[in-house]
């Protein structure tokens, strides 16, 4: 019951944006809401398993998994490749694979910033700390996604590379 006050950003905006379209159908608003955070209840799966990995409260670490999802624009990334082509079975599996692995790296990276961080603090203190602690690999990362970010078309080759540089982040840092 806790998910939609934990979202942040775009995620939070478009829950609302669903939540709201149901309301205006008729639903009423606390089921409107519930079932306008069924995507994001997907995620509770891997937040239970980094809570679990990293010894961690599941209600903090769900906290820094939105936070860390909203700070490397996550959900932005997922509507990019949901926008690459849709021109047959291998751009369908592209796609899938694609969103799998953006997962698999916002977890790694969620259980290493909380490992590496201090559990007293807040989701973006953390955040900041971790980042503070891997300044050069986050630097690097941050850069290439910023240039990606600016691209007016993201194509396949693109977005692979943004992957690639968040899964270099996740390889390459101290936590």
């Amino acid at each position: 019951p806790k998910l939609p006050e934990m979202l942040r950003g775009d995620e939070l905006k478009r829950l609302q944006s669903i939540a709201d379209r149901l309301s205006g159908q008729g639903i009423p608003t606390d089921l409107a809401t519930w079932a306008a955070s069924l995507l994001y209840r997907f995620s509770l799966l891997d937040v239970v398993r980094i809570a679990e990995r990293t010894t961690s409260d599941p209600d903090p670490t769900a906290r820094l998994y939105f936070a860390v999802s909203e700070h490397y624009e996550v959900d932005e990334f997922l509507t990019r490749i949901s926008g690459l082509p849709r021109e047959g079975r291998w751009d369908a599996l592209a796609r899938q694979a694609m969103r799998s692995d953006l997962y698999q790296v916002l977890a790694s990276l969620t259980a290493q910033i909380a490992r590496g961080s201090d559990s007293a603090q807040g989701a973006d203190e953390r955040i900041e700390q971790w980042e503070e602690e891997n300044s050069a690999e986050t630097s690097r990362v941050k850069a290439t996604l910023r240039q990606i970010s600016l691209l007016e078309r993201h194509d396949l080759a693109s977005l692979s590379v943004a992957l690639r540089a968040m899964r270099t982040l996740v390889a390459q840092s101290r936590s």
